[in-house]
């Protein structure tokens, strides 16, 4: 698996690379800053199996931050309206916390790539409606204190709708919407320490990612 992500990403620096130089950097790039909610009710299950208290930035959701990059390749399909696109992306989760004496915290990160993607209105001035595909990598952590560490590693093939409306020609606000499937084992890897949470059950992280905020285009 871990040489199979590796590959993956490697394609991804390729494509991206020849779509900067081979393009003479002839795109439109936005960089973004969003806060989302994550839907997933095996990882719902889980928390509330554990006595993880939930409360994220929107009430009782799991809730993350994400930094993410976007582009549409202006150079592509010359024949067509349409233009390839898709974008890069982290998001790290917002840790949530048990009342146990352990103290336990639930926390994570996910980095996304595209490796398809379609601009449906590359041309217009004040919209982008880019529809994709590509996977997210990452991991989901349980500490409990600062000497014992559980992962459970996250590799989803995932497809994203994204939308972004655009304001002046450089500052805008988008909506990202990701649907991923894990194909990873479902169960939690002791990382450091001693085992002193034995019965944490694992759960593939099918997880309905959504998240907006504000974009900026980025001038090359």
């Amino acid at each position: 698996m871990k040489k199979l992500i590796t590959l993956l990403l490697i394609i991804t620096s390729i494509n991206l690379s020849a779509q900067d130089f081979g393009g003479a950097f002839n795109q439109d790039m936005f960089i973004g800053f969003n806060v989302g909610i994550s839907i997933d009710q095996g990882e719902d299950d889980f928390l509330k199996n554990n006595g993880f208290d939930v409360i994220g930035l929107y009430g009782g959701n799991v809730s993350f931050f994400e930094l993410h990059f976007a582009s549409t390749d202006l150079d592509s399909w010359t024949d067509s309206y349409f233009k390839t696109g898709g974008s890069t992306s982290l998001k790290y989760f917002y840790p949530i916390q048990t009342g146990d004496s352990l103290g336990s915290r639930f926390s994570g990160y996910l980095y996304g790539f595209d490796m398809i993607g379609v601009n449906f209105f590359p041309s217009t001035n004040f919209i982008d409606f880019v529809i994709s595909a590509g996977a997210n990598t990452g991991s989901k952590k349980v500490r409990a204190d600062n000497n014992v560490k559980y992962k459970n590693y996250v590799f989803a093939p995932k497809i994203s709708g994204e939308i972004r409306l655009i304001l002046n020609d450089q500052f805008g606000f988008n909506l990202h919407v990701e649907q991923q499937i894990d194909v990873t084992k479902a169960r939690w890897k002791l990382k450091k320490g001693a085992d002193v949470l034995p019965g944490l059950a694992g759960y593939k992280n099918n997880a309905l990612l959504i998240s907006a905020g504000i974009s900026w285009k980025l001038d090359l």
